[in-house]
C-alpha cells in the first residue's frame, strides 16, 4: 500500500469517528430535552393536581343605590368566568331578569361566587 492511501483511509476514518461524535451528541442532547420535558410536564401535573379544588357558591346580596349587574360584577366575579358579560349573564338568569333591567335598592339578588382558597 502506497501512502497517499494510507492518509486518505486514515482521514477518512477520521470523518467518520467525527459523524459518530457528533451522531451521539445529537442523540445526548435530544435524550435530555426529552427527559427535562418529561419532568416539566410531570411537575406541572403533580401542581395542577395539588391545588384546591375551588366550588361554586352562592349568596344573597342587597342592592344599593347605582348598583348595577356590571358594577356587582367587579366586586364578585371569580377568575372562573371568562369575562364580565359572562357573569352578569350567570347572575341574570339566576335571578330570572334581564341582564340590563335596572336593579331596585333595598331588594336582594342570588349571585354565584368561587371562595379563595384557606
Amino acid at each position: 500500500m502506497d501512502a497517499g492511501y494510507r492518509e486518505y483511509t486514515s482521514r477518512r476514518e477520521m470523518k467518520k469517528k467525527a459523524r459518530q461524535a457528533k451522531l451521539l451528541l445529537i442523540l445526548a442532547l435530544f435524550l435530555l430535552a426529552l427527559i427535562i420535558g418529561l419532568f416539566s410536564v410531570h411537575a406541572y401535573a403533580y401542581a395542577k393536581n395539588n391545588e384546591p379544588e375551588r366550588v361554586k357558591q352562592y349568596r344573597s346580596i342587597t342592592i344599593y343605590a347605582g348598583d348595577s349587574l356590571y358594577s356587582i360584577s367587579t366586586t364578585y366575579m371569580t377568575p372562573e368566568y371568562a369575562d364580565t358579560a359572562s357573569y352578569v349573564k350567570e347572575v341574570a338568569f339566576m335571578n330570572h331578569m334581564d341582564p340590563d333591567a335596572k336593579l331596585i335598592p333595598g331588594n336582594h339578588l342570588i349571585i354565584p361566587y368561587y371562595p379563595e382558597a384557606e
